[in-house]
């Protein structure tokens, strides 16, 4: 057996040891944590916020340099910043019993979504925010957001 062999079949044998370990409720408990801790401290928000923009730009085929966007960079941006369009100040952290969701946490919105991550082309803006705009315009959710006022 080849020494790749043997590393694929030592690959394979610890996957089928973390799928079980994480079956058990200590694996689960773990898991938990982990999540937890990645959830709520700005460094974890970090990680996961510039592991989502990089995998974003390879899937969609747009440019990405992991220079332009730091664990640290992304984190200050995190803790000290607020949303570019409402001036909402950013909130780290999970909301309600589920924890996977917190309206007011930092997303990079891409000014136009035919480019990549570029920093000109990235201002940071509340989730809601960015779930909303998705892929329209900015002038359509301002109208959309108008509208809402008028009926309240």
């Amino acid at each position: 057996m080849s020494i790749q062999q043997k590393k694929q079949k030592r690959a394979k044998q610890l996957k089928v040891a973390k799928q079980t370990y994480y079956q058990t409720e200590k694996g689960k408990q773990c898991l938990r944590r982990s999540y937890v801790k990645r959830a709520t401290t700005p460094h974890g928000k970090a990680q996961q916020t510039r592991s989502h923009m990089r995998g974003n730009s390879i899937k969609r085929g747009l440019e990405w340099n992991d220079e332009w966007w730091s664990n640290e960079k992304i984190a200050d941006i995190m803790e000290n910043g607020h949303c570019a369009i409402t001036g909402i100040k950013f909130t780290i952290g999970t909301v309600g019993k589920t924890g996977i969701r917190n309206p007011f946490k930092a997303s990079p919105d891409r000014i136009d979504i035919t480019k990549g991550y570029e920093p000109n082309n990235v201002r940071w803006v509340v989730f809601i925010y960015n779930l909303m705009r998705s892929n329209f315009k900015d002038e359509d959710v301002d109208l959309f957001i108008k509208s809402l006022r008028n009926i309240l």
